[in-house]
């Protein structure tokens, strides 16, 4: 089934990704399979195999193929086995990777969505009463994203400039309303409140960090 148009527009697709860091398609794959990897060893074992399928699909592919899940676990039998972990953690301190990952997280609550809405498309019993609010955080989510993307990639390109202190939306999240705190829009919108507090964490680390 296809996604609503409502939800198409909140995804950060892998093309507008790749234009708002400015990488070539090469360099970009690669920060983003750093990226992923970093999410992995991040990750419960047991868990790796959902994670890895859902950082696939939020950054730009529909599904892992085998041949890819297969090179993600090679590579993390190298890291282990060299104990090259914390060095992997260290690297990716910079803001640029932290940014991806809020970005890999945006995306998983809007697929979310798109999970629900079938649900309910098909008969299922799905509250929908908050949908609206979900939708308008996730709207500022986006913008803020984007605002730092931008943001670093100037600053990266110009690294003699000595930036003043950048700020993103949260209060408007903030000041949305959820009916229903235990419902699973509940815990969405809350997913994407954490992720406005992650990017300004990011800025007050550094953008070029």
């Amino acid at each position: 089934m296809s996604m609503e148009s409502d939800l198409q527009e909140l995804v950060i697709t892998k093309g507008e990704l790749r234009h708002l860091t400015g990488f070539d398609s090469f360099r970009f794959s690669l920060i983003i399979y750093f990226t992923i990897l970093v999410v992995l060893i991040e990750t419960s074992v047991a868990e790796r195999p959902r994670e890895l399928n859902a950082s696939i699909q939020a950054f730009g592919d529909r599904k892992i193929s085998t041949i890819l899940e297969s090179i993600f676990k090679i590579i993390l039998s190298i890291v282990q086995s060299l104990k090259l972990t914390d060095f992997i953690r260290k690297k990716a301190k910079n803001s640029l990777t932290n940014l991806l990952i809020d970005v890999k997280n945006h995306n998983k609550i809007v697929y979310k969505i798109n999970v629900m809405d079938q649900l309910k498309s098909v008969g299922n019993q799905v509250d929908l009463n908050d949908r609206k609010n979900v939708l308008k955080a996730l709207k500022i989510t986006r913008e803020n994203l984007v605002k730092a993307l931008k943001t670093n990639r100037i600053l990266r390109e110009n690294p003699g400039f000595e930036a003043d202190s950048f700020s993103v939306d949260i209060t408007s999240i903030q000041s949305l309303q959820i009916s229903e705190q235990s419902s699973e829009y509940a815990a969405l919108f809350n997913q994407a409140l954490q992720i406005g507090i992650s990017i300004q964490e990011d800025i007050d680390n550094g953008l070029l960090e």
